[in-house]
């Protein structure tokens, strides 16, 4: 998804000037149709592929321990995916890499601070993060919760990170989950950016 058209561009580019439709698309209040969808991958290569992304369904936080993070692994790009999805996988049932959440979360970070692979970035997390709760795992959801909030503060402050197809990344829906996992956090016992015992 490579491209410098605004959203009010992109609007007049398929045809609905001043509709202010692709803004509600980001905002999640609704939805193209396919053929909307063919016009802006016509347009934006690679649109298709993040509208269809599981993310969209592992980013509503009522969802954490519901869902399988593995749909969402192997839906990221290399070098992501190999990351956390063995290359050929035993068995059905085994397929995941050895977990090392931080050292996955970092490798995460830095490529947002390349400025790469946006939507994967913030898929990759949501399925470190639904996995902490799959695994019961409540320091590495400490830990995960810390990551969100670092990484939503960046959003914020980096200009680069508010420009191309980074803008395109849903952040209310980023913040929103980013602020369901506080609220867990402090039901927990621990105030966020507290060091996990």
């Amino acid at each position: 998804m490579r491209s410098r058209l605004t959203l009010r561009q992109l609007d007049n580019a398929c045809g609905t000037h001043g509709s202010g439709q692709w803004s509600r698309y980001l905002r999640g209040m609704s939805s193209p149709t396919p053929e909307k969808l063919a016009i802006v991958e016509a347009i934006v290569p690679g649109t298709a592929r993040c509208y269809e992304s599981p993310m969209w369904n592992f980013i509503d936080p009522w969802t954490m321990g519901t869902l399988n993070p593995r749909a969402i692994y192997e839906w990221l790009d290399e070098p992501l995916k190999s990351i956390f999805c063995m290359p050929v996988p035993h068995h059905s049932f085994f397929w995941r890499t050895t977990r090392n959440m931080n050292a996955e979360a970092n490798v995460l970070l830095e490529t947002a601070k390349r400025y790469e692979l946006p939507f994967d970035v913030v898929a990759g997390l949501l399925g470190l993060t639904h996995e902490t709760v799959i695994h019961q795992d409540l320091q590495s959801f400490h830990s995960m919760t810390d990551v969100w909030a670092d990484f939503f503060k960046s959003l914020g402050s980096d200009p680069k990170l508010d420009s191309g197809i980074w803008s395109a990344l849903p952040q209310t829906l980023i913040e929103d989950f980013s602020g369901a996992l506080e609220v867990i956090v402090k039901a927990s016992g621990r105030n966020s950016h507290q060091t996990a015992p």
